[in-house]
């Protein structure tokens, strides 16, 4: 179906075929990827930090090895990157249940599993739906002005990619904020202490507020450099330096609303 879609979008045969041939490979990363996310944030739910700090500083290890072998050992091409980020995965897959196993915490939350664990799914995808179209809205807004920027030439998708990752690590930085404050407001919920989930959400802003604050003034102050590490074209270079200032300015309204839906999940 990917490849009717770019047919729409981009007219030049060779890019569709490649892409939609990096997508039938890159469909394998999937459920790895969920796998992943899932018991992370199990471990990260338990207050434990540490250990998903070192599986995933293994699983990018794996991920920057693979691409080594795949590209200038095995000279896949176009397939390395696939292959590599599910071979990836798949490790942090593995490592998170491997210390899960051993560190014993599912021990203090469900354990045995039964046949309870299938009830009351109604709850869960009451809550899950609407997140799910609204992160799907987001990402899809960000990956469309990508290939939308193809259609404008080779520059303005340098800049625009430019653009899209240094997004993607604000995103990143102020969403694992997010995720831990979530978490403690949860835990305080839980243990039947609202007032101190009410002063754990003020905290999370105020604190917010500062790391907004950080983000944007760095990408603003290296707007300049930044782009160096994507492109080298003097013209690519003038797009994405400016694109970057709307970037600083727009991560004050999406920093806070990725940290104001962390605070809304745990409530």
């Amino acid at each position: 179906n990917a490849k009717y879609l770019l047919n729409v979008i981009e007219h030049d045969r060779e890019v569709v075929v490649l892409a939609s041939q990096f997508l039938k490979v890159f469909v394998i990363v999937l459920p790895f990827d969920a796998l992943a996310i899932l018991l992370l944030k199990y471990i990260a739910a338990n207050e434990k930090t540490w250990p998903l700090l070192i599986i995933t500083l293994i699983g990018n290890g794996v991920n920057a090895l693979s691409h080594y072998v795949c590209l200038f050992k095995l000279g896949l091409g176009i397939y390395s990157a696939p292959i590599s980020i599910a071979l990836s995965y798949f490790v942090i897959t593995l490592c998170a249940m491997v210390y899960i196993r051993l560190s014993s915490i599912y021990r203090d939350t469900w354990h045995p599993i039964t046949k309870a664990c299938l009830q009351e799914w109604n709850i869960y995808l009451r809550l899950s739906a609407p997140g799910v179209c609204m992160i799907l809205t987001e990402f899809w807004s960000v990956e469309l002005s990508i290939l939308f920027a193809a259609r404008l030439g080779t520059k303005s998708l340098s800049a625009q990619v430019c653009a899209a990752q240094t997004e993607w690590l604000l995103f990143l930085i102020t969403s694992a904020y997010a995720m831990a404050g979530n978490i403690r407001i949860g835990q305080f919920l839980g243990a039947g202490k609202p007032q101190q989930a009410r002063n754990c959400k003020n905290v999370i802003w105020a604190v917010g507020a500062m790391i907004i604050l950080i983000n944007l003034s760095l990408v603003i102050l290296l707007h300049r450099w930044i782009p160096l590490v994507y492109n080298t074209e003097p013209e690519a270079l003038v797009l994405a330096k400016n694109v970057l200032i709307l970037i600083a300015i727009m991560h004050i309204w999406d920093g806070y609303n990725i940290i104001s839906t962390g605070i809304v999940k745990a409530w």
